[in-house]
């Protein structure tokens, strides 16, 4: 080992550089408890000592991984090879915000708790929520694409990255951005969710939203998992916009069978004393003829799922005892094959004799079963037994290996019986594109032979022109369907594509618009259109071929679907995420003698993070949206607001189409967006 602490040594100090066997053991697994020692762990404080030991490694031809708290599941950053571990976990800390933005640099080691610590002081929040919020950092949570129960309204966790700094296997640094068009950027989904298996994520810039005024809970209690499809229909059909969903299942118990009850958690953030109401008078019809049992719980629904949690597993702890060993199973199914999901791993536990206890994300079809084994041989036999019938069961249900977990050691033998050749040939091109010798993160995701897949590569199920999926919140759709002809449809089904123009580009294709990555009105909300894509169907050789599921969370090998290289292939349909439609109005309010202060303040009661619009070129007027009436406004100190028309927000928009070149009305010298191709510029987005 004194090899390797003299190459550190030239530029790193030595208290950082870790190589007693002590230390090692310290640094050789994560929560999966698969083990392997590093040959040396190098510690990062700042930005110095993280450039300093990337170029060590690169230029000495080490193999290397990075890593911050190690609350992964699948061993994703256990290091084999004899692997440099470069760990991040004491670097940490808010580099930069802009309050404009909203939007703020963190240092890798910071934890999503830590995020919103410092996102709370201006009445904001980082939406993922991984229920390791507490102890995972935001670099890990980017390795694994890690997005919690508060997805189902607020999308996956790289909706809200933006730009980060990023080195690869030759230790090139590159400063990735979301809506970049350069060759390294177009991967930028693809090192999201990645398991730092492509390169390593140093400074990360995210996305923050509004905070909600009020957080309602609410709990239901109920003995039967046959009413789990009755309360998924109820809850996606009646509209609500739910922020979470957690459903605790009963334990199992080997002798005594199934014990406890099921408890679903509903989740749901009110911005308005309306919109409060509307929720309750929704809920009520909701739950009507329902045996099920209403509780308004106290505290979050973190502490709450923790309770309901405990009181099942109480229940079998007399097993647990005996049985020091467990495997937590991340899975990922259709909403609609929850139910069935549930029950079989009900049947699995009952036929292998194993005592179980099943957590879930309800809204988004994520399980996550844990199974007590023995601590011997034996048990370990068993351990991967019942994640081959768990993981087979996930796929046969049109699921996939893994939400937010990873594929990491555990799952890699099961990769060709999930993804078909097309899809794993294009995992491998994207590992050699950034490490063709195998240095980072080496014997992760994919197996080092290439696998022949036996998967039988299906279309998605549909000879439809477009598809809705109301219960699952997906919609399947010919690529060449107009943008105007997605929206109709969407909105009988009263859902959302998050995507809204003022009709420029409503007869252009669906896949076109993707192709452009333009932002547009509510971007501010869901995230660019792309970040809507679950999967794509494209012809290649006269086959088609199905990259990515209909599945809302989805971390199995790379994030090949939202890929520019991949969508200017000869796309034939494409599956996107939708979303419950908001209740926003557009108000236009004369500000010709309002301070510049005064006009972000109107931004402080819009609705859900939706975006100002400045829309008058002499400056006398701006257009906003929120869920507020005009009387509510006046509440707010908003006053002379007057209620429009999107149609109205078109004439603007053909007002403004005639002029070249504006000089908007834009505080702190934040510049506004121009489409510069088309001598355009119509909206500032706040």
């Amino acid at each position: 080992m004194n090899d390797y602490r003299n190459l550190f040594n030239k530029k790193i100090s030595n208290e950082k550089i870790l190589d007693l066997i002590e230390d090692r053991i310290a640094y050789s697994s994560d929560a999966s408890l698969l083990e392997s020692f590093p040959a040396i762990v190098i510690l990062v404080f700042n930005q110095e000592d993280f450039n300093n030991a990337i170029e060590i490694c690169t230029k000495n031809h080490l193999k290397f991984l990075v890593r911050g708290k190690a609350t992964g599941y699948t061993g994703g950053c256990v290091p084999l090879e004899n692997s440099v571990v470069i760990s991040l976990e004491n670097w940490k800390g808010i580099i930069k915000f802009n309050e404009l933005e909203e939007t703020a640099i963190f240092a890798p080691g910071t934890t999503i708790s830590e995020i919103n610590s410092f996102a709370e002081k201006y009445n904001l929040f980082f939406p993922p929520d991984p229920i390791s919020k507490d102890h995972c950092s935001i670099g890990g949570a980017i390795s694994e694409n890690s997005s919690g129960p508060r997805c189902l309204r607020f999308g996956p966790l790289h909706c809200y990255i933006e730009e980060f700094q990023f080195y690869t296997s030759d230790g090139k640094e590159f400063i990735l951005k979301k809506d970049d068009f350069s060759d390294i950027s177009d991967y930028f989904y693809s090192i999201i969710g990645s398991e730092g298996t492509l390169g390593a994520v140093g400074w990360i810039k995210v996305r923050l939203v509004k905070k909600p005024k009020e957080t309602l809970l609410f709990c239901m209690e109920f003995e039967n998992s046959n009413i789990i499809n009755k309360l998924l229909e109820k809850c996606f059909v009646s509209g609500i916009p739910f922020s979470a969903m957690e459903m605790i299942t009963p334990s199992y118990h080997t002798k005594k069978g199934r014990v406890g009850k099921y408890y679903l958690l509903l989740e749901y953030f009110s911005y308005c004393e309306r919109d409060k109401k509307n929720f309750y008078n929704k809920l009520n019809e909701y739950t009507k003829n329902l045996p099920v049992v209403i509780t308004i719980p106290e505290g979050s629904i973190y502490e709450v799922r923790g309770i309901a949690y405990q009181t099942n597993r109480k229940l079998i702890n007399d097993l647990i005892e005996k049985r020091p060993i467990s495997l937590l199973v991340d899975g990922v199914v259709p909403r609609t094959a929850l139910q069935e999901l549930v029950e079989e791993i009900f049947n699995i536990s009952k036929k292998n004799n194993v005592p179980m206890l099943d957590t879930f994300h309800f809204s988004d079809g994520n399980v996550h079963p844990t199974f007590f084994f023995e601590n011997n041989v034996q048990g370990n036999l068993e351990k991967h037994k019942i994640l081959e019938l768990v993981m087979k069961k996930c796929i046969s249900l049109g699921g996939s290996l893994a939400a937010e977990h990873g594929i990491g050691l555990e799952k890699i033998d099961y990769i060709a019986k999930k993804h078909n050749n097309f899809e794993i040939e294009e995992f491998y091109r994207i590992k050699e594109y950034f490490d063709k010798n195998n240095h980072i993160n080496p014997g992760k995701i994919l197996p080092e032979k290439k696998p022949v897949s036996d998967f039988v590569n299906k279309k998605f199920d549909t000879n439809k022109r477009i598809l809705i999926d109301k219960i699952n919140m997906t919609v399947v759709v010919d690529a060449r369907i107009t943008l105007n002809e997605l929206k109709k449809e969407c909105d009988k089904q009263n859902l959302s594509i998050g995507y809204m123009s003022l009709g420029e580009n409503d007869n252009q294709s669906i896949i076109e618009e993707i192709r452009m990555c333009n932002k547009n009105l509510l971007s501010k909300r869901y995230g660019e259109l792309k970040d809507s894509i679950l999967g794509i169907m494209f012809q290649e050789n006269g086959k088609n071929v199905v990259f990515g599921d209909r599945l809302v969370k989805n971390v199995s090998g790379y994030n090949i679907c939202r890929s520019n290289k991949v969508l200017n292939k000869n796309i034939k349909k494409i599956c996107l995420r939708v979303f419950n439609k908001s209740n926003s109005k557009y108000y236009k309010l004369d500000i010709s003698n309002l301070a510049k202060d005064e006009l972000f303040k109107i931004n402080s009661v819009s609705y859900d993070f939706t975006p100002l619009l400045v829309l008058d070129e002499k400056r006398k007027s701006v257009i906003f949206s929120s869920v507020y009436t005009r009387d509510e406004l006046e509440e707010k100190n908003i006053f002379g607001a007057e209620e429009i028309a999107v149609t109205d927000l078109k004439k603007y928009r053909i007002k403004f189409i005639q002029k070249k070149k504006f000089d908007f009305y834009t505080p702190k010298e934040k510049k506004a967006i121009y489409n510069y191709q088309k001598e355009e510029m119509y909206f500032y987005e706040y």
